[in-house]
């Protein structure tokens, strides 16, 4: 053992602290955690009422900072454009109350006057610092859950009609609201709005990656979408989800085409990792266990990925279409094959075409040493049973479900 003297002890010791001392300052104090609740609190005393979009506003505190929310779901049938032009108004006790915002896009008229109005003020997804008097809040807003409209002012709304139809397709978007708006926790977001091109084709076309049809827009189309002239687009429906983008003005909009004809089916594509949540067999496994997060922020990515690729719908697909075929279009889209060329995986696939090792880095024996891939045709459950037969080999003729999970047993599934 090397002996130290007491003055290199205070040098070891003073360097330490120095390292220490920059390490503090280099990381954030604390890590934000989601929010699990909001608590409400009375409207400020400065204020007689605040609406948003003409809906009046709830004021909250969630259970993960210090920070006041002024918050707002819009009334029913409002839309993202809506969401996206929107008008918020406070009316004060007192005309001399000061009312600001620190953040660009928010800015309120009639100073002096015990009513103060911002216009056009673009909440989808967006939070306001605000100043009402001298207390500070965030406000937000959001859609209400479920159907939404698309309106017809709209700059990325879009009209289909396939050809030999009678009517339109229906063109609708579907949000999924988060409640905590604006909190800083959500980075990516609250308000999320899938938009849908839904139609039943009367005959089956010859050719599916080539069905005629009329786009009616003032945005720029892209995708499996090819302008003929005019109107007159050619539309390649036999991806398993299809899907093109509308731009306009420096936004973008993800419509996917859900186009059934009489020799297609609908498949529920889902994947589920209920086995890397705990141990739920009682079983031990030390490697799966000191991995945990890694495998589960890799399942994560896959979720993200595979309710980006379906929309959270069932998908149509050619009846014969085999459940490999699905997951490598699903690959290739999660790689950044894709109308908006977001890259979901960030770690390997690694797919024989018949066999799935490992999906964006989830793979086997990650879980154990009989953990792995496997799918079942129908919804998971801890006991469920898989196929005797191949994924490349398994044609849908029929509509049904296709759950891929990951198991930490396969012996569970036999």
């Amino acid at each position: 053992m090397r002996l130290m003297t007491r003055r290199s002890t205070k040098g070891v010791f003073t360097a330490l602290l120095l390292v220490m001392m920059l390490l503090l300052t280099a990381v954030p104090a604390f890590a934000l955690d989601a929010p699990t609740s909001s608590t409400p609190f009375s409207t400020p005393s400065e204020v007689t009422s605040i609406t948003i979009g003409g809906k009046a506003v709830v004021y909250e505190a969630d259970d993960n900072g210090s920070a006041k929310f002024i918050r707002a779901v819009l009334n029913p049938g409002s839309t993202e454009y809506d969401l996206k032009h929107a008008t918020v108004v406070v009316n004060l006790v007192n005309s001399g109350t000061a009312v600001s915002s620190s953040t660009p896009g928010l800015t309120f008229s009639g100073s002096g006057t015990t009513t103060r109005t911002a216009t056009n003020v673009d909440l989808v997804n967006k939070a306001y610092n605000v100043t009402i008097g001298s207390n500070s809040y965030i406000l937000a807003a959001g859609l209400p859950d479920g159907s939404v409209g698309i309106a017809a002012l709209d700059p990325l709304a879009v009209d289909v009609t396939f050809s030999g139809q009678s009517a339109a397709a229906n063109v609708y978007g579907f949000n999924e609201q988060n409640p905590y708006m604006g909190n800083p926790y959500y980075t990516d977001g609250w308000t999320f709005v899938n938009y849908f091109i839904k139609d039943a084709l009367s005959s089956t076309p010859a050719d599916r990656s080539d069905v005629a049809g009329t786009v009616t827009t003032s945005a720029t189309i892209a995708g499996d979408a090819t302008q003929i002239s005019g109107s007159s687009y050619s539309f390649d429906l036999s991806q398993a989800v299809p899907s093109i983008t509308a731009s306009a003005g420096g936004d973008v909009r993800l419509y996917r085409l859900f186009v059934s004809d009489p020799a297609t089916v609908e498949v529920d594509y889902l994947f589920d990792f209920t086995e890397l949540g705990e141990d739920i067999y009682n079983e031990d496994f030390p490697y799966y266990e000191g991995n945990g997060p890694e495998l589960r922020a890799k399942a994560d990515q896959i979720l993200t990925a595979i309710n980006e690729y379906t929309g959270g719908q069932p998908i149509t697909v050619a009846s014969g279409t085999t459940v490999m075929d699905v997951l490598l279009d699903f690959t290739d889209w999660a790689n950044g094959d894709n109308p908006l060329s977001i890259d979901y995986f960030p770690y390997p696939t690694i797919n024989s075409g018949t066999y799935l090792s490992r999906l964006n880095g989830l793979g086997e024996f990650d879980g154990g040493s009989l953990s792995g891939w496997m799918y079942t045709d129908v919804p998971y459950t801890l006991n469920c049973s898989v196929p005797w037969v191949g994924a490349a080999d398994y044609a849908l003729t029929a509509d049904g479900t296709i759950t891929w999970f990951y198991t930490t047993d396969y012996f569970n599934h036999f």
